[in-house]
């Protein structure tokens, strides 16, 4: 028995995908789902100046507390990237996303969503040590 209990609210889709529910199931998805999201190294694909290019764009969609993944899609990047007025090699960028497999796209949405929850904690964590502090 684990220690690490989590209440869970799973869309219908997710049930749809989970069927007959048990924690064993839902862990084995979720393994499953991490081998696939790490078989292609997306470092292997961008560039650090291509993710931080990426991670800046997103911003707005990854940190609201109600943003929908696919607001990460590789699409939906696209279209901010030709939105944008910039320096960046937009069109090599643009062709590497466009040119991404399901499973490479995927990589990339939990990429920046990780990055970003990161800097979430991150943020949090110094404000609590500077309220601490005063």
């Amino acid at each position: 028995m684990s220690d690490n209990r989590k209440s869970v609210f799973l869309s219908n889709i997710s049930l749809k995908i989970i069927g007959s529910f048990s924690s064993g199931r839902l862990n084995a998805i979720i393994e499953r789902y991490g081998i696939l999201i790490n078989a292609d190294c997306i470092d292997d694909i961008f560039s650090k100046a291509e993710m931080q290019f990426l991670y800046d764009i997103s911003k707005e969609s990854a940190t609201r507390e109600k943003s929908s993944w696919e607001d990460l899609k590789a699409t939906k990047l696209v279209f901010k990237i030709k939105q944008l007025n910039s320096d960046f090699n937009k069109e090599e960028l643009v062709s590497k996303l466009l040119n991404l497999k399901k499973n490479e796209e995927m990589s990339l949405v939990e990429k920046i969503e990780s990055y970003w929850l990161d800097e979430r904690v991150r943020l949090f964590n110094e404000y609590r040590e500077n309220k601490i502090l005063k």
